[in-house]
């Protein structure tokens, strides 16, 4: 147990990405334009953590946030939300793929939100939650870490909170528009690609509004050496389609309401097929062809939300009711494993609503702060059928009822003290079902076929949170936290994979995650900064994949995984700043349940060691530079089989990655920038993380190689 005490003790970060820094109220900061005040590194606006407004120096847990100078830095490279996030400490590294599969947070699974509308399906994990929203349209990305139940199932590692735009209300009307076109610089034929957004916002009377749609075709990504990248998942050759609108009403200084809209679709159209690789020899390729099925990817994603807020109902309590609805729908390649061949999809519908009250309290001059109240409601219809109907995982309908309450204390001014519970009362409905017949394309086995019978499928259980912060000094500003998570583990998989006729015997427990945390954030001379957090997060039922005969099933069995986290910036001058992350994860399963945990986790749940570095500079107002730098170490912790020389699933050696990025803008004038992104500086061949880990010959490829855009944006 000393090595896990010592990663607790370890100094380390929890964000390399700050958020910009504002002392006005959150109204104000959430302006598309609001103006940047400078002040205390730690008095940004959260409000992901715990489900109210307040600054993260109040927070006693680890959060990063990903402001919109940050994300328009990241957009002129790239506009992939899976790159930008693999910044983010704690955060895998992204596939170069429309799919997020294994980038985990923190070794665990990831519930992604917009606007607290939940995106990620955990019924039935497709790992296509976070690129889900253009984004063009965000203000912000909270990633709160660790294991939370503060917004219910599926936040085992933590969560990630898209906050979209807010009106801009200094003007009546005003407008953006972005425009930009790059490509492979190693070969340029049939890369080329191109976007256009346009954005509109600004007030009328006590109407505010935002609207934007955008546009996107990718041409053909290419390596280092100029070759095609395998379309299977790939970001080459896709169209992405995005529209928002936000409108907001205020009837007075103490209530109003505003409704959300976001449509999102990204779809591949092309002419290649993948050829497949030797995992650990040679990648898999493209060829000019046309594959079965229908064009891969995401038809839709529909969210909308109409929210209300009232203050000073009684008590000074204030109201926040949201209602929201998500509809979801992907698809995936063409595969031969289905009998007969065939495409899956998932398809979720979610509809839902909040209701949280606010009271504060005061005790003497001794202590002061609110408790937050409320209950949530989720119901969710996740399936995954083929494309000609088959099912192979059954319409799975929960249930979720969850009443909470969360207590913050200051007290003596300096000690910050949060604690919370909620009850999780879950039920999901299953019909009757059959289980596919797939087959097993190396030694041509049949499996599946297996009646079900369906049922009710009940979980209750209290999950709570518990943190310490001392405020002080911003010299030295500690914390320490416990918290726990919830979540229905997999469930779609398990009964894609059924071998019994009755569901109850498929033990489909959820998993209890508790996460115990110390770290500490620094500022000093309001130059340099400083942070760090390490953290052992435990559960008795684990999440791990496993392949047997083909057939993949979740492991039910003990998981402790234990890292830590250290981020440092320092601003030389107004010119020149520059900072440093260092990230280092590791975790075990114990097999045989028999105490010991003797094997570590795979890499699709562990990623290397990981290292980002930056530097900034702006020689003079109009004109800024920043480079990026992003380096993982290997990672080598499996023999093969003695016998047949094979990797198991996931576990294959995983070699070090170095990525150079870098960034400009130039502002022309008021109304015009341009900005110029490279990916890849030093055009580095090498092999994606995921494709090293996967030991699938079709996914077996490499990343993209040196890549530029060149972006106009005209503000009016």
């Amino acid at each position: 147990m000393n090595k896990y005490l010592l990663s607790i003790l370890a100094l380390t970060t929890y964000t390399s990405v700050l958020a910009q820094k504002t002392n006005q109220p959150l109204k104000d900061s959430l302006k598309v334009n609001a103006p940047i005040v400078k002040e205390k590194y730690l008095d940004e606006i959260v409000v992901s953590a715990s489900r109210g407004t307040e600054t993260r120096d109040k927070v006693p847990s680890t959060i990063s946030l990903v402001n919109k100078k940050q994300i328009e830095s990241q957009m002129a490279v790239s506009p992939n939300l899976g790159e930008l996030l693999a910044r983010v400490p704690g955060m895998a590294v992204a596939s170069n793929r429309t799919s997020n599969f294994g980038q985990t947070l923190r070794g665990r699974g990831l519930l992604v939100m917009i606007d607290g509308i939940p995106q990620s399906t955990p019924l039935r994990n497709g790992g296509m939650d976070v690129k889900t929203i253009d984004p063009g349209v965000l203000e912000r990305i909270e990633v709160v870490k660790g294991a939370t139940a503060i917004y219910g199932n599926g936040a085992d590692g933590g969560l990630i909170n898209y906050i979209t735009k807010n009106p801009d209300v200094t003007k009546k009307f005003g407008s953006t528009t972005s425009l930009s076109t790059g490509g492979s610089l190693v070969n340029l034929r049939e890369s080329m690609g191109g976007r256009i957004s346009q954005q509109v916002y600004g007030k009328l009377n006590k109407f505010s509004y935002v609207a934007s749609g955008m546009y996107e075709k990718t041409g053909v990504n290419r390596d280092a050496n100029g070759s095609i990248l395998p379309p299977r998942y790939g970001l080459g050759e896709n169209q992405a389609y995005n529209t928002f609108g936000k409108l907001a009403y205020e009837f007075n200084n103490k209530h109003s309401v505003d409704v959300m809209y976001n449509f999102y679709s990204n779809r591949q159209k092309t002419n290649y097929v993948v050829l497949p690789g030797v995992p650990g020899s040679s990648p898999a390729t493209a060829q000019e062809g046309i594959a079965p099925g229908v064009p891969e990817g995401t038809p839709h994603n529909h969210n909308a939300q109409i929210h209300y807020g009232a203050k000073e109902l009684y008590a000074n309590t204030s109201l926040d009711v949201n209602l929201y609805l998500q509809d979801f729908y992907t698809i995936y390649f063409w595969s031969p494993t289905f009998k007969n061949g065939g495409q899956s999809t998932i398809k979720s519908n979610k509809k839902g609503a909040r209701f949280n009250l606010n009271t504060p309290y005061s005790i003497g001059g001794f202590a002061d702060g609110s408790i937050t109240y409320g209950v949530d409601f989720l119901n969710d219809v996740t399936s995954q059928y083929l494309i000609d109907g088959r099912v192979w995982a059954p319409e799975m309908n929960m249930k979720n009822l969850a009443p909470y309450m969360q207590l913050k204390t200051t007290v003596l001014k300096d000690f910050v003290l949060k604690g919370g519970l909620r009850f999780e009362n879950i039920g999901v409905d299953v019909p009757d079902y059959t289980t596919l017949i797939t087959i097993n394309q190396t030694t041509g086995k049949e499996t599946g076929g297996v009646a079900v019978n369906g049922g009710k499928l009940n979980y209750n259980a209290w999950v709570f949170n518990a943190g310490l912060r001392y405020t002080r000094f911003q010299e030295f500003n500690p914390y320490f936290s416990y918290s726990q998570g919830f979540t229905i583990n997999e469930l779609g998989r398990i009964l894609r994979t059924a071998q019994s006729n009755y569901l109850q015997n498929l033990q489909p427990e959820a998993i209890l995650i508790n996460n115990y945390e110390l770290g500490f954030n620094s500022r000093l001379n309001n130059n340099l900064s400083f942070s760090a957090a390490g953290y052992i997060s435990t559960s008795k039922l684990g999440a791990n994949t496993k392949e047997l005969n083909g057939v993949y099933y979740v492991l039910r069995a003990p998981e402790e995984i234990y890292g830590f986290e250290v981020v440092a910036d320092y601003k030389f001058n107004n010119k020149l700043q520059a900072g440093i992350s260092y990230d280092y994860i590791e975790g075990k399963v114990d097999e045989n349940n028999d105490g010991t945990f003797e094997k570590y986790l795979p890499g699709n749940r562990i990623m290397p060691q990981k290292f980002t570095t930056y530097i900034e500079y702006s020689p003079i107002n109009k004109w800024s530079m920043k480079m990026q730098w992003l380096y993982t170490a290997d990672r080598e912790r499996f023999q093969p089989n003695a016998t047949t020389g094979a990797y198991g699933y996931a576990e294959r050696p995983v070699s070090s990655i170095n990525v150079l990025n870098f960034s400009t803008f130039y502002t022309v004038n008021p109304k015009a920038k341009i900005s110029l992104g490279v990916e890849n500086l030093l055009n580095n061949d090498y092999y994606t993380i995921n494709s090293q880990w996967e030991n699938d010959a079709y996914l077996y490829q490499k990343g993209n190689g040196i890549k530029a855009t060149v972006s106009l944006i005209l503000n009016l």
